[in-house]
């Protein structure tokens, strides 16, 4: 089976930029920012506190009783036809705690397929599809802990694989300073194969958050830390410099915040631009950039990251506050 240039050229950009992952290791959904904040920062934000619920798929301690029955839909068109939808809805749960459920879903649509010979023998669809639940409960008035469980399913063509994951997190966030601090221990899981016996661990991670609004200006800087995983290795085997390597494991991020209901943030992951120069070259990869619009009881937001001069990632986001809408 080969697949046309055009579709392995998006499919393969798409586990480049969201999952780093060998082929062997993929599940696409629990790497893929189901945020529009979360991208326009450059896609891993475990420190980010923000009036946002889809952040509880980045890490369950961003998940809080401020999100109480707030519903946040989002969709994301990646290269190629490949469609990615995210639902996330939670509620405050007694005075210190909060619950959140979850589901995302990915379609790659429609895939052609050629046999050695280069004959047409059809087309087959890959799909993807996950459930979380949510919890998490403040420790003290400063310190949030929180935990996830998702199951995960992908198909495509005749192979499929499923299994079960867990997210742990823990953020500092001091509303004074508004200082956060977050880390999480993300992956934690076993995924199984339709046409392998046995099992396969998820590839599990450790990101490190900091996220600080400047005192006298209105902006918000954010720095990441990820993809700490002792045995990951570098999936092109290139031979890089040590300040290289060393930001690799980097995304940065600065969000201008004229009002409480306005936002304009940009963001950076080197890691995308080195491996996408590999490739192309193209000099605006690892970029990504997003706005945002706040009411009383909705939210609205656009992203898009680049990758290529011909493939930008859009998402678009909505959330509601269902609580004070049935007020209404």
């Amino acid at each position: 089976m080969r697949l046309r240039p055009f579709w392995l050229g998006g499919f393969l950009l798409s586990l480049l930029f969201f999952s780093h992952l060998h082929a062997q290791e993929y599940i696409g959904l629990p790497h893929q920012p189901a945020s529009t904040l979360e991208r326009a920062l450059g896609g891993i934000t475990p420190a980010l506190i923000a009036n946002d619920i889809a952040l509880g798929f980045a890490s369950p301690a961003l998940l809080g009783k401020e999100h109480d029955r707030q519903l946040s839909l989002s969709y994301s068109h990646l290269p190629g036809s490949t469609h990615l939808g995210n639902v996330f809805y939670g509620q405050a749960w007694g005075e210190r705690g909060a619950w959140g459920t979850g589901i995302r879903f990915l379609s790659h649509g429609q895939l052609q397929s050629y046999d050695r010979f280069g004959k047409s023998t059809g087309s087959f669809t890959g799909t993807e599809a996950l459930v979380q639940g949510s919890y998490s409960y403040e420790l003290t008035d400063q310190l949030r802990a929180g935990i996830s469980f998702y199951g995960l399913y992908t198909a495509i063509e005749s192979y499929a694989s499923w299994g079960i994951g867990t997210d742990l997190g823990i953020n500092y966030y001091n509303s004074e300073h508004e200082l956060s601090l977050g880390l999480s221990l993300v992956h934690l899981g076993q995924l199984f194969q339709n046409h392998e016996s046995g099992s396969h661990a998820l590839p599990w991670d450790i990101q490190f958050g900091f996220s600080q609004r400047l005192a006298h200006a209105p902006f918000q800087v954010s720095l990441s830390i990820y993809d700490l995983h002792p045995k990951r290795r570098d999936i092109y085997q290139v031979d890089r410099k040590l300040l290289e390597v060393l930001i690799r494991h980097l995304t940065l991020g600065i969000t201008f915040l004229p009002s409480d209901r306005f936002w304009i943030a940009l963001g950076y992951t080197p890691k995308v631009a080195q491996d996408v120069h590999l490739l192309r070259g193209y000099r605006w990869a690892g970029f990504s950039g997003g706005i945002g619009f706040e009411a009383p009881h909705y939210r609205f937001s656009l992203a898009c990251s680049a990758l290529d001069p011909g493939v930008w990632v859009p998402q678009i986001s909505f959330s509601i506050d269902l609580s004070m809408a049935s007020r209404l």
